[in-house]
């Protein structure tokens, strides 16, 4: 199994692993409505997860964004965050849950 070194793309690194600990997709746009006082709100999925913030950055994400979602902790995070991130460490930010090679 490869290593993951600060070039790789995370969604290539899944393409080898048979039961991986990570899902990689668009998060996608389901509803959009605006608020009384005018704020609009979103709501996003991911694998159909609702997902509103990267867990790493804190970011809120898009349409369209590329998301990794844990497969078992269900903590979401952008593409280019979690690459970062596992450099450091093999576990979720959040929860601790081993990601491994996502």
């Amino acid at each position: 199994m490869p290593s993951p070194d600060k070039d790789a793309d995370v969604g290539s690194l899944l393409e080898d692993d048979p039961s991986p600990s990570c899902l990689v997709g668009k998060v996608e746009l389901v509803r959009r409505r605006v608020t009384r006082d005018g704020r609009v709100k979103l709501k996003m999925i991911l694998f159909g997860v609702a997902v509103e913030k990267c867990a790493i950055c804190m970011t809120q994400f898009k349409g369209d964004d590329v998301g990794i979602l844990g497969a078992t902790c269900h903590h979401a995070f952008h593409e280019t965050c979690l690459a970062t991130w596992l450099d450091r460490s093999q576990t979720c930010p959040l929860c601790r849950e081993r990601l491994g090679v996502c």
